[in-house]
């Protein structure tokens, strides 16, 4: 049995240490994509195999699902962006290396040429952060065999303190009421990367008349009340089990993002208010109840015992919401418009354009 524990345990760290080599020097964007969602559920097996049950859960629905979905988005979007643009054949004669004005391709050879310098600059920067990263490897295991373990480590300090916390989890404990700054740190980190790619510009209209499948707005169907039954019951799980508010979260940003692939993304029938007053509700009413104890003369953050459990269930349940709705709108790459295009389904009829345009000024 102990043979068989070290093959696995050698096999799941081979493996990891290969996705990520092969992440990084990957060729082909989509390849890098897809292994870097398979490298994220290898990464849960290994969180999950050192008994880190809710970390192995985020990371499976954060690291693998959003962040695939993040990238799948982006790279589809780039992709349309490439296919958009004129061919370089068409533009004119190729450039010679060293001579000026050998053509319009000139600043395209120059283009390239700057790539390729920042690919090599990007394998040097590769090479050095490894390098730091084992130099910091063997500074950590120098001082974990010079120096001796503590006597009154934090396990420790939070197996005695779990009567005061309310709850029966101690990573939730921790998480909401040991260190509860960190976690309500984290909700405003994810509310301003959402506020900083919404700065950037509009979230870019979808094109009209795109027919969706409908198998997959079946499933969709099927799957969205599913989900939000299992992240209410990932929510009330982490009080006394592996689960919480990201976990619950991560499921409904993935239910947001299964109905913008079916046409229905959530700023296009949810009304602008109320999407920011959600997005914001979370980390308000952290705050909120965070300040109570305040005014009963305790200190920030010092829930009362009685009530500890109550109020980390709401603080759950509001924070929830606003990391689903965060992460559901991360894809969009923009903040939400006033008014989306209509997207048809395969039986209705699509619009007969205003105008047509002659075929140079379409290529165009």
């Amino acid at each position: 049995m102990k043979l068989l524990t070290w093959g696995m345990d050698l096999t799941l760290a081979a493996t990891l240490l290969g996705l990520a080599w092969a992440v990084l020097f990957s060729r082909e964007e989509f390849r890098a994509v897809v292994l870097f969602i398979a490298l994220g559920l290898v990464m849960a097996l290994v969180w999950v195999r050192l008994d880190a049950l809710e970390v192995g859960l985020a990371e499976a629905a954060i690291g693998a699902g959003i962040s695939g979905a993040l990238l799948l988005s982006f790279l589809g979007r780039l992709h349309r962006k490439r296919s958009a643009a004129p061919h370089l054949a068409a533009i004119g004669p190729t450039c010679v290396p060293g001579v000026r004005g050998a053509g319009p391709l000139a600043a395209t050879c120059g283009t390239a040429e700057r790539l390729r310098s920042s690919a090599r600059f990007a394998r040097v920067a590769v090479f050095f952060c490894g390098l730091g990263a084992l130099v910091l490897l063997g500074i950590g295991c120098w001082l974990l065999w010079a120096y001796p373990p503590l006597r009154l480590g934090p396990a420790v300090v939070t197996v005695e303190a779990m009567p005061l916390s309310g709850v029966s989890n101690q990573v939730t404990a921790v998480l909401l009421n040991f260190r509860s700054f960190d976690t309500l740190l984290e909700l405003v980190v994810l509310l301003l990367a959402v506020i900083g790619i919404w700065s950037l510009g509009k979230a870019p209209r979808p094109p009209v008349g795109i027919a969706v499948n409908p198998i997959l707005l079946t499933m969709i169907r099927g799957i969205l009340p599913f989900s939000i039954l299992v992240a209410g019951y990932l929510v009330w799980l982490g009080e006394h089990a592996p689960g919480g508010a990201f976990q619950g979260g991560a499921v409904l940003g993935a239910a947001g993002i299964l109905l913008a692939l079916a046409g229905r993304p959530l700023p296009e029938f949810c009304p602008r208010p109320l999407l920011r007053a959600t997005l914001v509700g979370g980390t308000l009413i952290f705050l909120g109840l965070a300040a109570l104890p305040l005014a009963l003369g305790k200190l920030f953050f010092q829930y009362p015992a009685a009530q500890a459990g109550a109020f980390i269930l709401a603080i759950e349940a509001a924070a929830a919401i606003s990391i689903g709705l965060a992460l559901c709108l991360l894809p969009d790459a923009g903040a939400p418009a006033a008014a989306r295009q209509q997207v048809f389904a395969p039986d209705e009829p699509l619009p007969s354009p205003q105008r047509h345009l002659p075929a140079e000024e379409e290529q165009r």
